[in-house]
C-alpha cells in the first residue's frame, strides 16, 4: 500500500467507496442490526482498518461472540482478533504464505471498502500474486436464528493456476453466557466454565458456558449457545469447510495470533487435525479448504457466526445454509432494508441528497423505532419495533438493548426516542395520536419523567369475554392451557410469536393474524424506569409530537386535546427534595445544590404491590384506581409546575433536579443554580399554544387535581401580585415544595374544575412573568440570547438539616446571577417562539457574525468559547475547544438551528446554509466517513489540530437524524398540508424546493405515506417558493387505476381523505 492515496466517491446506487481505506482517518460504524418482524437481531460493529468487522453478538454488550472494545481500542487490535483470511499460494512449484487485508508494505495492493445502509465490503485486488479477494458481510434476515453472515470470494486473476489453502475466520469466539465483565476482569478463570458441543459428532461446533458462573446454591445450566460453521463453493460444486476450533492448530503457541506459524510453518499441504481440542479456553473459529484454481477462475467460502437456541437447532441451519442459501440471504438482508429506506425514495437533482435522506431515515428508525400496525377487524394497535439505544465503538458509555425476539425493540432514552419519533406520523398515519399518548402518559404529576423508555408490552386477562375469542384460534385444549399460563403474564408481540412457535402450538390462524389478536384486545402498557435524575428539557418534545399529529389530523384537535381522557400520569419512586434538603454548604465554603433527587423505600414498596400497570398514578394516595384524564388537564398541569420553576431572576428554568438539559455536558451547572432559557421559551410556546386551543373552544371546562388546583391558585396570586423577581421565586419554590410532597404517593382522586376563560387570564399572567424575564436574557454586546445561567448565593443562613450525603444546608437569601458564554441552544428555542419574519433575518445576521459561527467550515458551533468559565459548570469545560461538547459543530443542534431557519420562512437562507451545513455536500476527504452518514459532532476549526477541522466523528445514531427528516417533510409537502376549515378537509402541497433540486427535465419526486409516489413537474425549475412557481394541475392515480385530475393546487374534501387514507398509488403536480 506504500505510495497509494486515499479516494472517497459516492456510486450511483448509493454506495460509498473508500478506495485504500486502511491508509484513510480511522472511524467506526455499524450494520443496521434489523432482521425483519420474524427475525432475531444481530448487531455489528466495523472499522476502517484491516477486515472491518470489530465485535459483533446479540442482545447488549454482554452477549458478545467477537468481544466489543471500544473505537480506540478496536482500531488498534482488529487486525489481530477481527477476522483474517491466511492463504497458502502454491504457483509455479512455489508456495507463498500471505495474508489478506493487512498493511503489507511487500505487495503494492490496492484495499477498497463498499458501505451500503444494509452491509458492508471489502476488496484486495494484488497484481503480483494474482488473486482478487472479496469480502461481504450481512446480518441474517427472517430466520429464528442471530448470525454474522460473511462471504469471501477469492478469484485468480493471473494467467497461471493456483493452488490455494484457505483459512478464513477469527481467532478469538465468546463461548454464549460469557459476560462483558468476566472477558475485562476474569477472563482467564472463566475458560473452566467454557465448553464446546456437537463437533466431534457433526462438526458443527456449539460455544457456550457449562453453567451459570453465579456462586450461588442454585446452579443454573446453559442451553442456548454461539455457533460457527462454513461452507465452500467454485460454482459448480459445494462442500462443508472443514472448522477449527482450537487456536493452536493454526497459531501453535502463538497466543499474540499475530502469526499463524503452524499454518504457515511447512512447504507441504496443511494437515487437518482427526480431533481438537476447544474446552477449558477461548475457541477459534476458522473455515479451512484447499483449492485448485484456474486461471480466471474463483470459489468462495461462507461463514455464519451466531446465536442459536440449541444443538439440534444448529444442526438443521447448517444443512439449510446452503452457499445458494448464504446468497439468497445476503440478498434479502439488501432487500429488507431497502423496504424501510424506500419510504423515503428521493428522486432530485442531487444523489448526495437523495441517498443522504434515505441512510438517515434508517438511521431515524434504529434510534427511534420502526412504527407498524397490528389489526383486528375495525381494531388496530400501532408498535414500533428495531429501535435501540445508541451504544456502538465510539459511545461505548452507553448501554444498548437489541431484544432477540421476533417483532424486536429496544430500549432508549425519552429524549433520543421522543424526537425521532416527531414525524413518524407523516410514514404512518394509521398510526394516530399513540407517540403523543405514549409521550404524554410518561409526564408525571411532577411535571418530571423517566429517563430510560423501554417499549411496550401487554397484559390480557383471560378471565374477560374477548378472550374467548383469542382462545378459539388454537386447536389442542392442552395448548390453550399453555397459553393461559404466558398469558398470565406481561409480554411483548416478539415473546408470544416466539412462545407459540418454540412450543409448537397449533392454531388456526396465521402466527401474524394471532399476535395481532392478542395485541389489539389486550391493554398495552408502555413500559418505562427512573434511570437518573430529571433532565430540565425532556417535557419540551411531547408538542412537537402534537404539532406533528395536527398536522395530518386537524380536525382532531378537540378529541385529542378535550375528548380523550384516557391519559394517566407516571408514577415514579424518585422523588425532588425542597431546598432545606439540597441547598448546601461545602468544605470549602461554597453553597451549592447536591443531592436534589432521592429514592423513596416506601414509594418503591407501595409500586411494587401494584399488579396491573403499576407505574400509573393513583387515587387515595396512591392505593386507589388508576387516575386519568386530558391532555387539557395534563397541560395545565404542566404549566403550573414549570412556572414555578424559573430561576431566581425570572428568566430561565432552573435545574433543579440534578441534570441539566440537552446539552448534558454542562453536568455542573445544576449544583450551581444553573438555569436555562431554552426551556422559557419552550414553556411560553407551550403556553400559547394551550391558550389558543381554549380560544377556539371557549366552552370546554378543564378538571384537574384538587391538589394542581392548589399549586393554580397559588401561582395565580403571585403572578397578580407585584413582587420583585426573588420575593417571587421564593413563594413559587414553597408552593412547589407543597405540592410535591402533597402529590407524591398518589392524589385524592377529588377535582376543581375551571372554565376556558380563567385559564386563559392564568396564561395571559404566565406570558407576561416569562416575557419580562426573557428580556433580561438578551446578550447587549451580540444581540443574541445566553441559553445558560448560574447564581451565585451571596447572602445565606445555615439552617439545622442537612442534605443525602451529610453536608449541612443553608437558606439562602440573595442570589447574584452570570451568563455563560452564547450557546446556539438558547438561539433555536428562540427561532421556536419568534413570529415575526424581520426580527429573524436580522437574528440569522447576527449569528454569522458571533463566534458561534465557524466561518472556515461554514457551519454553526454548538457554543462560543468557554475558556473565562470554571471546571465546575461540567465535563464540557474539561473537553479540548472543537472537541465533543465543547465549541464543535454538534450536528443534532445545527441541523435544528437549520430547520429553524427553514421553518422561519427565509427559505434562501436556508439553502445558502445546507450547501456548507448539510454532511452530504461536504468533502469527503475532509469528513473523514462516508457523507450519506452524521456524526454526532464535526471537529470544529476551534480545535487545535487542523488535520481534524471538518471531520466526523462519533457515528450516526444522532438526534441529527430526526432534524434533516423534518427538513425533507417541509421541503417536499410543507409545514402542514392538511387543513381543516368550515366542516371540510382539504391537502395542499406547499413545497420548499429550490430550483437547483429539479431534475433536467424539470421533476422533484419523493414518497408520501410510505406509499405515493409524488412527483412536482415544473418545467421552469422554479424554485417552488417564489412568486411566480404556482401549482396549476393534479392528477391523482387511486390504487384502484382510476384517475382524477385537479385544476388548482387543493385537494378538497373526499380526495384529501383518500390520499390520507393511504389510498392514492401516485400523485403529479404541475407547475
Amino acid at each position: 500500500m506504500s505510495g497509494q492515496k486515499v479516494n472517497y466517491y459516492l456510486k450511483d446506487d448509493g454506495t460509498f467507496v473508500i478506495e485504500n481505506y486502511n491508509a484513510a482517518p480511522s472511524f467506526a460504524s455499524f450494520f443496521p442490526g434489523i432482521a425483519g418482524l420474524k427475525g432475531i437481531p444481530m448487531w455489528a460493529y466495523y472499522v476502517n482498518r484491516a477486515q472491518g468487522v470489530s465485535t459483533f453478538g446479540i442482545k447488549n454488550k454482554n452477549q458478545a461472540i467477537m468481544e466489543f472494545y471500544p473505537a480506540n481500542t478496536a482500531y488498534t487490535l482488529v487486525s489481530t482478533l477481527g477476522f483474517r483470511t491466511f492463504l497458502k499460494i502454491k504457483k509455479s512449484g512455489k508456495t507463498i504464505n500471505y495474508e489478506a487485508f493487512k498493511v503489507n508494505p511487500c505487495y503494492p495492493v490496492k484495499q477498497t471498502m463498499f458501505i451500503t445502509s444494509s452491509d458492508m465490503s471489502i476488496e484486495e485486488v494484488n497484481e503480483t500474486l494474482g488473486i482478487k479477494i472479496t469480502v461481504r458481510y450481512a446480518t441474517l434476515p427472517n430466520e429464528p436464528v442471530a448470525a454474522l453472515l460473511r462471504s469471501v470470494n477469492v478469484e485468480n486473476i493471473s494467467k497461471a493456476n493456483l493452488e490455494i489453502e484457505i483459512a478464513d475466520g477469527m481467532p478469538k469466539l465468546i463461548p454464549y453466557f460469557v459476560s462483558q465483565w468476566a472477558q475485562k476482569f476474569m477472563s482467564t478463570t472463566i475458560q473452566a466454565w467454557t465448553t464446546v458441543d456437537n463437533f466431534e459428532k457433526t462438526g458443527n461446533p456449539f460455544f457456550r458456558l457449562r453453567v451459570d458462573t453465579a456462586d450461588s446454591a442454585e446452579v443454573v445450566e446453559i442451553h442456548e449457545g454461539n455457533f460457527y460453521f462454513g461452507k465452500v463453493s467454485d460454482g459448480k460444486s459445494e462442500k462443508k469447510a472443514g472448522v477449527i476450533i482450537d487456536p493452536q492448530v493454526l497459531f501453535g503457541s502463538d497466543l499474540s495470533f499475530e502469526y499463524p506459524r503452524e499454518f504457515f510453518s511447512y512447504d507441504k499441504k496443511f494437515q487437518y487435525p482427526k480431533h481438537q481440542f476447544a474446552d477449558n479456553k477461548y475457541p477459534c473459529a476458522f473455515s479451512y479448504a484447499s483449492v485448485k484454481l484456474a486461471a480466471k477462475k474463483s470459489f468462495t467460502l461462507y461463514s455464519a457466526a451466531g446465536h442459536i437456541e440449541s444443538v439440534a437447532a444448529l444442526n438443521a441451519f447448517v444443512n439449510k445454509a446452503t452457499p445458494k442459501y448464504f446468497e439468497n440471504k445476503i440478498a434479502d438482508n439488501k432487500k429488507l432494508i431497502n423496504s424501510i429506506t424506500d419510504n423515503v425514495a428521493t428522486k432530485s437533482a442531487s444523489n448526495n441528497f437523495d441517498k443522504y435522506i434515505r441512510q438517515t431515515y434508517l438511521d431515524n428508525v434504529m434510534r427511534g423505532g420502526y412504527p407498524i400496525t397490528f389489526k383486528d377487524g375495525d381494531k388496530s394497535a400501532s408498535y414500533y419495533v428495531y429501535s435501540r439505544k445508541h451504544g456502538d465503538l465510539e459511545r461505548d458509555y452507553n448501554e444498548f438493548q437489541v431484544s432477540p425476539n421476533y417483532y424486536s425493540q429496544g430500549n432508549g432514552n425519552f429524549r433520543d426516542v421522543n424526537q425521532n419519533r416527531r414525524k413518524d406520523i407523516f410514514f404512518n398515519p394509521k398510526m394516530g395520536a399513540s407517540a403523543v399518548k405514549i409521550f404524554y402518559n410518561l409526564i408525571q404529576i411532577d411535571a418530571n419523567n423517566p429517563l430510560v423508555v423501554k417499549g411496550a408490552y401487554y397484559i390480557i386477562d383471560v378471565k374477560n369475554p374477548y378472550y374467548k375469542n383469542i382462545a378459539a384460534q388454537i386447536v389442542n385444549n392442552s395448548d390453550k392451557k399453555k397459553v393461559e399460563e404466558f398469558f398470565k403474564k406481561g409480554f411483548e408481540p416478539g415473546q408470544l410469536a416466539m412462545f407459540l412457535t418454540g412450543e409448537k402450538i397449533k392454531i388456526k390462524v396465521s402466527l401474524e393474524e394471532f399476535v395481532a389478536k392478542a395485541v389489539v384486545n389486550a391493554q398495552v402498557i408502555n413500559d418505562a424506569e427512573h434511570g437518573e435524575g430529571f433532565w430540565v428539557d425532556h417535557w419540551t418534545y411531547n408538542l412537537d409530537l402534537l404539532d406533528s399529529f395536527l398536522a395530518i389530523y386537524p380536525e382532531k384537535e378537540s378529541d385529542v386535546v378535550f375528548k380523550d381522557k384516557t391519559y394517566t400520569y407516571y408514577d415514579c419512586n424518585h422523588y425532588v427534595v425542597p431546598r432545606d434538603k439540597k441547598h448546601v454548604l461545602t468544605s470549602d465554603g461554597k453553597v451549592r445544590r447536591y443531592a436534589a433527587v432521592v429514592k423513596s423505600d416506601e414509594k418503591t414498596a407501595l409500586i411494587k404491590s401494584r399488579k396491573v400497570n403499576p407505574n400509573a398514578l393513583r387515587t387515595k394516595n396512591g392505593t386507589g384506581s388508576v387516575y386519568q384524564n386530558n391532555l387539557a388537564s395534563k397541560f395545565l398541569t404542566m404549566i403550573s409546575v414549570k412556572l414555578s420553576c424559573l430561576d431566581p431572576d425570572g428568566i430561565g428554568i432552573e435545574m433543579e433536579s440534578d441534570k441539566p438539559g440537552w446539552y448534558d455536558s454542562l453536568n455542573g451547572l445544576p449544583g450551581i443554580f444553573g438555569s436555562s432559557v431554552c426551556e422559557t421559551f419552550e414553556l411560553k410556546r407551550f403556553i400559547e399554544y394551550f391558550k389558543s386551543v381554549l380560544e377556539k373552544n371557549p366552552s370546554e371546562k378543564v378538571s384537574i387535581p384538587e391538589e394542581t388546583a392548589r399549586l393554580v391558585y397559588g401561582l395565580a396570586k403571585l403572578l397578580n401580585t407585584k413582587l420583585d423577581a426573588f420575593s417571587f421565586w421564593n413563594e413559587a419554590e414553597t408552593l412547589k415544595e407543597n405540592y410535591r410532597a402533597k402529590v407524591f404517593t398518589g392524589i385524592s382522586g377529588a377535582e376543581k374544575t375551571f372554565n376556558a376563560q380563567d385559564i386563559i387570564l392564568f396564561l395571559n399572567a404566565g406570558i407576561k412573568k416569562i416575557n419580562e424575564g426573557l428580556k433580561k436574557a438578551l446578550d447587549p454586546k451580540s444581540g443574541l440570547y445566553f441559553t445558560y445561567f448560574r447564581y451565585e448565593a451571596v447572602k445565606y443562613r445555615q439552617i439545622n438539616s442537612k442534605n443525602a450525603n451529610g453536608l449541612p444546608c443553608v437558606k439562602v437569601l440573595k442570589f447574584q446571577r452570570s451568563p455563560l458564554p452564547l450557546f446556539l441552544e438558547g438561539e433555536v428555542h428562540y427561532l421556536k417562539s419568534e413570529k415575526n419574519k424581520e426580527t429573524i433575518l436580522k437574528h440569522i445576521q447576527k449569528m454569522r457574525a458571533s463566534n458561534v459561527y465557524d466561518k472556515k467550515l461554514g457551519m454553526f458551533k454548538v457554543n462560543e468559547s468557554l475558556k473565562p468559565e470554571s471546571l465546575e459548570i461540567g465535563r464540557t469545560r474539561v473537553f479540548l475547544p472543537g472537541w465533543l461538547e465543547n465549541e464543535s459543530v454538534f450536528m443534532h443542534m445545527a441541523y435544528k438551528y437549520l430547520l429553524e431557519i427553514l421553518k422561519s420562512g427565509h427559505y434562501d437562507e436556508f439553502f445558502k446554509e445546507i450547501k456548507t451545513g448539510l454532511v452530504c455536500f461536504t468533502d469527503p476527504k475532509v469528513y473523514g466517513r462516508s457523507i450519506l452518514e452524521n456524526s454526532s459532532f464535526i471537529c470544529s476549526s476551534a480545535f487545535a489540530d487542523a488535520k481534524n477541522h471538518g471531520r466526523g466523528f462519533v457515528a450516526r445514531l444522532s438526534g441529527s437524524a430526526a432534524e434533516l427528516i423534518d427538513m425533507w417533510l417541509r421541503m417536499t409537502v410543507g409545514d402542514k398540508p392538511f387543513s381543516f376549515e368550515n366542516g371540510k378537509l382539504s391537502l395542499e402541497f406547499k413545497p420548499v424546493i429550490h430550483s437547483s433540486f429539479f431534475t433536467k427535465d424539470g421533476k422533484f419526486s419523493f414518497k408520501l405515506f410510505c406509499s405515493t409516489d409524488v412527483t412536482y413537474v415544473n418545467p421552469k425549475k422554479l424554485s417552488t417558493y417564489s412568486k411566480d412557481a404556482k401549482i396549476k394541475k393534479i392528477e391523482i392515480v387511486w390504487k384502484d387505476n382510476s384517475k382524477q385530475i385537479i385544476n388548482g393546487s387543493v385537494i378538497a374534501s373526499q380526495a384529501a381523505q383518500k390520499v390520507r387514507d393511504v389510498l392514492a398509488k401516485s400523485i403529479t403536480l404541475y407547475y
